[in-house]
């Protein structure tokens, strides 16, 4: 939500974006899965074939995925990058893992995250090319030291990708905020 006129850009309405189709594309579907990921598992050219099929969003202990403690567990994703994004900043938007998260694409790692609630985003410009497809590694861990600790409040152990995943186009330029201040006379 926006308070006080001050928002980002992943609240902002991405419906139209002037040569660009379709600005936010939904990433949510099924996936892979592997809750025994070998060590190069984030290399774009690793075979996924032996992983379980995984619906995302959704958690992993109600789909028959045990989720451990502190113990790691992968997605795989290929998808498509639109000829239409170039020269655009690109993006993955996470609506919600749980509750530590490390991202790779194409076997570049992107980023973390600690926070199995709130939304947050990676910015994947470098390390994908328009037209071409991408691979898209996702390691979560519920994390017993995460501050949250849902798991702890819930009737089964919480973890993976819970929310939507969407990719995302913003122009090379763009507000990342915008907060207006006024002063009183």
């Amino acid at each position: 939500a926006c308070w006080m006129f001050s928002c980002t850009h992943t609240e902002l309405p991405s419906k139209k974006m002037a040569g660009v189709q379709h600005p936010v594309i939904s990433l949510n579907g099924i996936w892979k899965i592997s809750l025994d990921p070998p060590g190069n598992m984030q290399e774009s050219v690793f075979n996924t074939s032996r992983w379980y099929d995984v619906k995302v969003p959704g958690e992993c202990q109600m789909q028959g995925f045990p989720v451990k403690h502190d113990i790691p567990f992968v997605y795989r994703h290929k998808f498509l990058i639109p000829e239409d994004f170039s020269g655009k900043q690109i993006f993955l938007d996470f609506h919600g893992v749980y509750s530590y998260a490390r991202v790779w694409v194409n076997g570049t790692f992107i980023r973390d995250h600690t926070g199995g609630f709130t939304r947050w985003e990676c910015d994947i410009t470098g390390a994908v090319t328009p037209g071409d497809s991408a691979i898209l590694t996702v390691e979560v861990t519920d994390r017993t030291d995460d501050i949250s600790y849902g798991s702890g409040y819930a009737k089964h152990q919480i973890g993976g990708i819970l929310r939507n995943v969407e990719l995302k186009a913003l122009p090379g330029l763009h507000f990342k905020k915008l907060f207006f201040e006024t002063d009183l006379d």
